[in-house]
């Protein structure tokens, strides 16, 4: 059995991609395509506010009648709203339970000052 001893969430962060509460769903349908990302941090001045994935964008326009264009729907009415956050020195293994006992597949990584610092996936811990 491998064992990953001192491994943090600032090891394994990416930058995010992020976009303001006031773009559309388009805008975040557009940015994961041209990135080949399945998640959008939504942010404003550095603070993240919540994420779009993929799967929020269809929930969406699927449980909405009638349904709207992508771009008259705004990101702050489709974002996940309750993130789970990480400080930078979260060690590997508690935010892997994390993502588990939550049933979500990213986890946000934020600074002292709870600034957006990075995003990673349960894809990055494998």
């Amino acid at each position: 059995m491998m064992y990953i001893v001192g491994l943090d969430a600032k090891g394994v962060m990416w930058n995010p991609i992020t976009l303001g509460p006031d773009r559309t769903a388009l805008d975040a349908r557009n940015t994961m395509l041209k990135y080949g990302i399945s998640r959008v941090v939504i942010a404003k001045d550095r603070k993240p506010l919540g994420i779009v994935t993929e799967k929020d964008v269809a929930r969406f326009l699927y449980e909405h009648i009638p349904p709207r264009q992508l771009d008259e729907i705004r990101l702050d009415t489709v974002m996940s709203k309750g993130l789970v956050t990480v400080g930078e020195e979260t060690d590997l293994r508690k935010c892997a339970k994390l993502m588990l006992e939550n049933g979500i597949s990213s986890l946000v990584v934020v600074g002292d000052k709870k600034d957006l610092k990075g995003i990673f996936t349960k894809t990055d811990l494998t």
